[in-house]
């Protein structure tokens, strides 16, 4: 869920769980935050360290706040894990939806 919509952002915009990418005279083009969510969780395929992973989205001024719940396996490196989750959901979303990612936060692992 979108837990923090500060009136309208102005580079993109949020209607019916929707994010208004951009605008030609043809019309708009939009990413749901179904696809945003789906997008994060395949940028994340082949961490084996990675058994579970929810996401939700924060949507701020300065970009989104990605916040993820976890669960690794035993014995996992959680460091290495944490910064290359980040490091992958961000280019990916800031590549394929065009959003600029202003944090990913890893929350407390996922039940």
């Amino acid at each position: 869920m979108i837990r923090n919509l500060l009136g309208v952002w102005k580079k993109k915009e949020l209607q019916n769980n929707y994010f208004v990418l951009g605008s030609t005279g043809a019309g708009r083009f939009m990413i749901s935050y179904t696809a945003l969510q789906d997008l994060i969780r395949l940028s994340t395929v082949g961490l084996k360290s990675l058994k579970r992973l929810k996401s939700e989205i924060d949507l701020e001024p300065e970009g989104l706040v990605i916040l993820i719940s976890y669960q690794l396996t035993a014995n996992s490196n959680a460091e290495k894990v944490f910064s290359s989750l980040q490091t992958k959901i961000t280019q990916a979303v800031q590549q394929y939806a065009g959003i600029k990612v202003k944090e990913v936060k890893m929350l407390t692992p996922a039940q």
